[in-house]
């Protein structure tokens, strides 16, 4: 029990910090794109290597996103399987991306002020580990009643 909560320990700011570079890649390379997609004449015919660099940017920034989603699972998948024998690594966990989903959207706010980036568009990432996180706090309510009950 004890090594799980020094591990938590080490893994949590690492876990942290990586999300919000993740994150923040994304947030780089949706905003370098827009404002390529800006620069670009509509009055003349549109080069080719223009919208290949905006077409790259947008694959990349989707990798990214998917990076996002990928560690997010895999770091929950550890949690619930460590929690199982110890309850307050997942709300540790819980409370870790509550507070991580938070700052991001506020930051994210604060770049749309000043980003030609739309608020969605940043805010888009956090989506689907939001669902993850209900559904996985259904399941960790519906796993420790069950375990109560025993």
């Amino acid at each position: 029990m004890r090594s799980n909560q020094k591990l938590l320990k080490y893994v949590s700011p690492i876990y942290f910090i990586s999300m919000f570079t993740i994150y923040f890649g994304h947030v780089y390379l949706e905003n370098y794109r827009f404002r390529v997609g800006k620069n670009i004449d509509l009055d003349k015919p549109i080069n080719i290597d223009d919208l290949q660099i905006v077409k790259l940017l947008g694959i990349t920034a989707n990798y990214l996103e998917l990076i996002f989603l990928v560690f997010f699972i895999l770091v929950s998948v550890f949690c619930i399987v460590v929690s199982k024998k110890e309850k307050s690594i997942l709300i540790k966990f819980f409370i870790l991306n509550v507070i991580l989903i938070l700052t991001i959207s506020l930051v994210s706010f604060v770049i749309s002020i000043f980003s030609v980036v739309p608020i969605t568009n940043l805010l888009f990432p956090l989506i689907m580990p939001v669902i993850l996180m209900f559904v996985m706090a259904i399941y960790a309510v519906w796993l420790f009643s069950k375990k109560e009950r025993k």
